[in-house]
């Protein structure tokens, strides 16, 4: 959102006002958030990307549909297919948190649709501006120009040359302006180790048990059967969507549009897998969930098919399936939303209690040219409009380069090298002496530790809502900021 509001300001596409620094690995995304700020300011943006992104999720999942009817799966099996996937708590987290991967998913299914339409132009332009969306884009635009080079037995020159007019002015732009296309917050993260996909699919495998579980598993003041929380009965029911999984694969891989999908699973999972240099947050595992479910739900279409025309009573059995069916889905829907607007709720408070408030205070209580040093920049940066020093390194190239020039005591070094006036982190990290995303300790002998509280006091604590359970937000000012520096306000 600050390159956002730099590039409409006329600063250009930058974080830090001076540094060409290639911060996001969304450029349409920032573009177009720039083209709203620059046409009705930024006060409304955040409603704008809520609302947006809620519109292109439902695109998304209206065109996965329209792909799975078109295939021949038939409506009501199309319907119920995209159901869980609706429901996946990251998926619905993405739809509420003004990011890129709405707009990605709804570029992937069209891109998806038209090419199943066999209107390949249009597919070749979506996938195009998928890969200026995110850099996995480029997997699906390889993928799409591979099958039809396999299809035609030659190469697919002119959806090439479309997905070039798209693709290449970026690419040669932002070599001539960052001097690199590889977005520094992808080789900030490589160290980084919060979450592998193997994890968001375990997630995404453990989330239809549980759910299915209903009000007795997921809600906590029930305590009705609280055995069954056991993690053995998630394991031993996360078979289940696995086996479903498997037998949609034959299903989906025997046509057209759902085995594109199907092959981009495939394509997304070994590369996140083995490929990725970078971390995954659960959010990424948006587009994988939205191939993922749709196949699942197939496998349990087609099982049901089986069934039901190897008995007599066909009739009978579609009913009583059907029925149950219908009550299940409708649990699904039930409990589902429920909890994520539980804790939609509790995200929102997050925001307003802790970074948002750190930006407001940073921005009315500091002077102009303080420089701030935190890891959660996104609305701290943007409310506070300060100098920013990103402890991950997204936007700060120096941090990246400390850290790889002294991995074993790179976050204490940051802190102390670059000194800044305000510093913001995380209750545990002083608590339980742990630097944040590394094995590593904050301070490695008590003469750090000495070294620090002399150079910096706690002025300010911003505490969570219980979304991510106690943890606080700490802010510290460097004992001598105020001495050559006056506040902008009180």
């Amino acid at each position: 959102m600050r390159y956002a509001r730099n590039i409409a300001s006329g600063l250009g596409f930058v974080y830090n006002p001076g540094e060409h620094v290639l911060g996001t690995s969304t450029p349409l995304w920032t573009l177009i958030n720039a083209l709203y700020i620059r046409l009705f300011g930024s006060s409304t943006l955040f409603a704008f990307g809520f609302w947006l992104s809620l519109l292109l999720d439902l695109c998304s999942l209206v065109m996965i549909r329209v792909v799975l009817v078109r295939a021949g799966f038939g409506l009501p099996a199309a319907t119920a297919a995209i159901l869980p996937a609706a429901l996946f708590s990251p998926f619905v987290f993405s739809a509420s948190s003004d990011m890129e991967m709405s707009l990605f998913s709804a570029l992937l299914a069209g891109s998806i649709l038209a090419f199943q339409r066999r209107n390949m132009i249009a597919s070749a332009l979506s996938a195009g501006f998928l890969a200026l969306c995110r850099p996995e884009g480029f997997l699906w635009l390889g993928l799409v120009l591979l099958i039809l080079a396999w299809e035609r037995r030659g190469l697919p020159l002119q959806e090439g040359l479309v997905a070039s007019a798209v693709v290449g002015p970026w690419l040669v732009g932002a070599e001539l302006y960052f001097g690199h296309v590889i977005p520094h917050s992808a080789v900030a993260k490589a160290p980084w180790t919060y979450m592998a996909l193997p994890r968001v699919l375990r997630m995404g495998i453990h989330w239809l048990p549980r759910t299915l579980l209903g009000l007795v598993y997921i809600e906590p003041g029930l305590g009705l059967m609280r055995s069954l929380r056991g993690k053995w009965l998630v394991g031993g029911l996360a078979v289940l969507p696995i086996l479903l999984f498997l037998a949609g694969l034959g299903a989906a891989l025997r046509r057209r549009g759902t085995r594109e999908m199907a092959l981009l699973f495939a394509v997304l999972v070994c590369f996140y897998t083995f490929c990725a240099p970078t971390v995954l947050f659960p959010w990424y595992g948006v587009p994988v969930s939205m191939l993922f479910y749709p196949i699942l739900m197939l496998g349990a279409w087609r099982l049901y098919s089986n069934l039901a025309h190897a008995q007599r009573w066909k009739s009978r059995l579609e009913v009583a399936v059907g029925s149950a069916a219908c009550c299940v889905l409708a649990l699904v829907l039930l409990v589902g939303l429920d909890r994520m607007s539980q804790r939609l709720r509790l995200a929102n408070q997050d925001t307003e209690n802790t970074n948002k408030a750190m930006g407001v205070f940073f921005s009315s209580s500091t002077p102009k040219d303080a420089r701030i040093m935190l890891e959660p920049i996104g609305y701290v940066g943007f409310y506070s409009d300060r100098y920013i020093l990103d402890l991950a390194g997204l936007v700060s190239p120096a941090i990246t380069r400390l850290r790889q020039q002294s991995p074993n005591d790179w976050y204490l070094r940051a802190i102390l090298s670059f000194s800044p006036d305000y510093l913001v982190l995380r209750d545990f990290e002083i608590r339980d002496n742990a630097a944040l995303g590394s094995k590593q300790k904050l301070f490695r002998s008590d003469l750090e530790r000495v070294r620090f509280f002399a150079q910096y006091r706690k002025i300010r604590e911003y505490r969570s809502s219980g979304l991510n359970g106690s943890e606080s937000f700490l802010v510290f000012q460097k004992v001598d900021a105020h001495s050559t520096r006056q506040p902008n306000g009180p």
